[in-house]
């Protein structure tokens, strides 16, 4: 059985069909299109820089460089030129066979063509070599991508944030975010970069399920703009050292938003219990969405998710910082939504469970006590994986929900709203009030306002009250007794009218203001329509000034 091809024979067959083309280009009368003759050599240097292979990526790149002098009319296509850029693609050639086996001679074949294709792309040579093979460190070249890659896509998040504020049923954003991470998805040195690779797993989890709600949760676009802030700090970092640093406070910011603003759904309430009480549920009947079929014991899925929860459990003990958890716990809050596993015949158990797991994740039970929460992934993964068809549905739920309650999360904790009603019968608001004795209505009553308004009103209640009482029934009824205020009382807090009008000094004073509000009205131009009411009042007040005071 032949062995499998490795990154490198990739490099090679890809690398190869790119310098195939360059050479047929290089072989054109009269010279090659320019534009095809930059894409072939770009194409190709990105290969070589993809592959982590710097010499050749060095040499590429002064290849496209010649390419990019004669786009630009800098350089003139003739025999001469021709002559170098098909030998210079026979050794690239040469180059990429040796990738396998590079040597120091390899090396010094690289650096002389490079230097040589410089010169005439009139880019100044390199005074020193390229960075040696290392797999622990990363040359520029690579940096320099995933800064450039890194700073695309916390523009994409960015730009997503600000849309999905403006209109939430916006989707084009989301799509543009899941396209620009492909190119860093595909470097075969991001798995040493971490937390950069969990950054773009929890992102790609998130932005699928906004792509599968109606409308996005609250606060979506404070998670896109932490995640460009992480993204960007963590860029920077690779080139500025090669590698982020783990617990960096933008990347720390975007775990916990996560967490808090996009796994946590138990604000969430079936449609059906919105209804109105008493009233019919504002569901209709209508053609029931497809179920999926039944997940038995022993079978393929279920075997699959016993065996994906004991190889989180193993990675959450493995991990060495906070930040790389978090995101971590995240990604596996979308693992456990299966439809599928929803129908699993095990029972109430396995959806307990998942939503414990949920739970303990959401509350920063999880985070608070990682080994026990991974005990618990092991021990639920063990039992999953070991189910067969002969197994007991019942004692593998029952040991499930002992899972869950070990998270926090019991079943018997769950109870029907039904439950949470009143025992006692309702008593209607009106026969809380206190009952009041006559003596203290008649002292509430005799309770008035000193104030201006408070002697009319106690006036026209005296008045209504000595109208209802005065005078015959004209032969009818005997008039129903009434609650009067007694005479004493009434005598004591009765005023005169007169007492209440401007008189003398009170009314001279009254005729100021009138006059001084007259001057600022006539001073402004007002019209005759507004004044009239101060004009009104000014002479009302002339024969009051004159009676004497009170």
């Amino acid at each position: 059985m032949p062995s499998p091809l490795g990154p490198t024979d990739f490099f090679a067959l890809e690398a190869g069909e790119y310098l195939e083309r360059l050479a047929r280009l290089a072989a054109t009368s009269g010279g090659p299109p320019s534009e095809e003759f930059v894409r072939y050599a770009r194409a190709l240097r990105g290969s070589a820089l993809m592959a982590n292979q710097p010499e050749i990526t060095r040499a590429a790149g002064a290849l496209e460089g010649v390419a990019r002098a004669y786009h630009d009319r800098a350089r003139a296509w003739d025999a001469a030129l021709a002559e170098v850029v098909g030998q210079s693609v026979d050794d690239l050639k040469l180059l990429v066979r040796q990738a396998r086996e590079w040597t120091a001679d390899d090396s010094a074949r690289a650096d002389r063509l490079s230097r040589a294709l410089e010169s005439i792309s009139g880019r100044p040579p390199e005074g020193s070599r390229p960075a040696t093979r290392s797999r622990g460190e990363l040359n520029a070249g690579v940096r320099a991508f995933v800064a450039r890659e890194g700073a695309l896509v916390a523009s994409a998040l960015d730009r997503a944030g600000r849309a999905l504020e403006a209109d939430p049923t916006a989707r084009d954003p989301l799509h543009n975010i899941l396209r620009r991470m492909q190119s860093l998805r595909g470097l075969a040195a991001l798995t040493d970069l971490s937390p950069l690779p969990e950054m773009l797993d929890s992102l790609e989890m998130a932005v699928g399920g906004l792509l599968r709600t109606s409308a996005p949760p609250a606060g979506v676009s404070e998670v896109f703009d932490a995640a460009a802030q992480a993204l960007t700090r963590a860029a920077r970092d690779v080139a500025d050292s090669g590698r982020p640093v783990a617990n960096a406070p933008e990347v720390r910011h975007f775990a916990s938003l996560l967490i808090r603003r996009l796994a946590d759904d138990r604000d969430v309430v079936g449609i059906e219990t919105l209804s109105p009480i008493g009233q019919p549920s504002i569901v209709r009947p209508g053609t029931p969405p497809e179920q999926p079929a039944a997940v038995t014991l022993g079978s393929v899925e279920l075997l699959t998710h016993g065996e994906f929860l004991v190889q989180a459990a193993d990675e959450l003990e493995r991990l060495e910082s906070d930040t790389q958890r978090d995101l971590r716990l995240f990604s596996l809050t979308g693992t456990l939504d299966s439809p599928r596993l929803a129908a699993a015949t095990i029972g109430h158990g396995l959806d307990t469970f998942g939503r414990a797991v949920r739970l303990a994740i959401v509350n920063g039970t999880a985070a608070g006590d990682p080994s026990g929460f991974a005990a618990a992934l092991r021990s639920a993964g063990t039992l999953i994986r070991g189910l067969g068809p002969r197994s007991d549905p019942e004692q593998a739920s029952t040991e499930l929900a002992g899972l869950a309650a070990m998270l926090g999360q019991a079943p018997d904790d769950i109870v029907p709203i039904e439950s949470l009603a009143p025992d006692d019968d309702i008593v209607p608001v009106e026969r809380l009030a206190p009952e009041l004795e006559p003596e203290d209505l008649v002292a509430a009553e005799t309770v008035e306002d000193s104030s201006l308004a408070g002697s009319f009103l106690t006036y026209a209640r005296l008045s209504g009250a000595r109208g209802r009482t005065s005078g015959s029934n004209g032969g009818g009824r005997p008039s129903a007794p009434t609650v009067a205020t007694p005479p004493q009382a009434a005598a004591e807090d009765a005023v005169e009218i007169g007492t209440l009008l401007y008189r003398g000094e009170a009314a001279l004073r009254r005729a100021d203001q009138v006059r001084r509000d007259l001057s600022g009205m006539l001073r402004g131009g007002a019209e005759l329509q507004r004044i009239r009411p101060l004009l009104d009042e000014l002479l009302d007040l002339v024969p009051l000034a004159l009676e004497p005071s009170a």
